[in-house]
């Protein structure tokens, strides 16, 4: 908070501002007036549908003006909360602002899916219509993915040489995917039944990859390399610094194949100058025996990964 109030007193303050015909005076809207050029309501609206190719968003936010806070206060790899995404504009402003000044900041956008009303509403019936092109549910949600998804793509267009990373990834709120042990259960027999397998019905490894990140202190934008092993997946988590495989079953084959690939994959990192220490998750009930998870858990401790847990 003490950094962030140092940063906002630099931004410039003028308080007279001069509207599209010249016309000098003050006012407290200062999206409708220009504030050092930056560009104002009026050229957010175009550029929407530029992006849209037609009204869709109602009253956006200037992608401009935007960049212009961006760059006042903050650099580096800073990280910006908009907990009010609407169209997505903070996303797009912030990779402009990156590639002006070579910085790597960060965004987290925050959407609630919102349902797109098509009654009372200027532009509903062309969001709703645009969802229903993309398949997608008509809310505001998918609005921002979709102008996250043309912008990055009109900005890497605008710019052809640069090799800037446009990909976002998307998270929704939910119920944990382990299943809860109940401290009173009604029926003993059945709860421990359901505890043979920990993870709750219906949910993907992906699913579980992203809850375990959370628990274990990664950031969810950390880079995720994933390869198919003997038809199962498994994936390098920040440079090795965690593996997953986190398939509901695996045979003894499989999972021989699997420690191997593991501990292949960990020494060729060492040797590119990796520290070394790593962490390796699996499902347990992914095993048939006790016996096989510590034939796992040798010959990955032998590559150096003597940190396994189970899920």
């Amino acid at each position: 908070a003490a950094r962030a109030d140092i940063l906002i007193s630099k931004i410039p303050f003028r308080p007279n501002y001069a509207n599209r015909s010249g016309e000098r005076k003050k006012t407290a809207n200062l999206l409708s007036y220009r504030i050092n050029s930056v560009p104002t309501n009026e050229d957010a609206t175009q550029s929407a549908r530029e992006i849209f190719g037609n009204d869709v968003v109602s009253y956006p936010k200037p992608e401009g003006l935007l960049q212009y806070l961006i760059r006042s206060i903050s650099h580096g790899d800073d990280l910006i909360l908009d907990f009010f995404a609407g169209s997505g504009t903070t996303a797009s402003a912030l990779w402009r602002q990156n590639i002006a000044d070579s910085c790597a900041r960060r965004f987290i956008l925050v959407q609630l899916p919102e349902a797109i009303s098509v009654r009372g509403h200027v532009h509903g019936a062309a969001a709703a219509q645009l969802c229903e092109r993309l398949g997608v549910p008509a809310n505001l949600a998918e609005l921002t993915k979709e102008w996250l998804r043309r912008s990055g793509t009109k900005i890497g267009r605008d710019a052809p040489l640069l090799t800037a990373d446009f990909g976002f990834r998307v998270f929704k709120l939910a119920a944990s995917n382990i299943r809860a042990w109940s401290t009173d259960p009604g029926d003993l027999q059945q709860a421990l039944i359901e505890q043979v397998d920990s993870l709750m019905e219906g949910r993907t490894g992906q699913d579980v990859l992203f809850e375990v990140l959370i628990k274990l202190g990664f950031e969810l934008g950390v880079p995720i390399e994933s390869r198919s092993v003997a038809g199962a997946t498994v994936c390098s988590v920040a440079d090795g610094a965690l593996f997953t495989c986190l398939e509901r079953k695996l045979t003894r084959d499989q999972t021989r194949q699997i420690a191997v690939e593991i501990a292949s994959w960990m020494r060729r990192l060492v040797t590119a100058g990796r520290d070394g220490y790593s962490t390796a998750v699996f499902c347990d009930c992914a095993f048939s025996d006790d016996d096989e998870k510590l034939n796992v858990a040798i010959a990955l401790d032998q590559a150096g990964i003597a940190n396994v847990k189970y899920v």
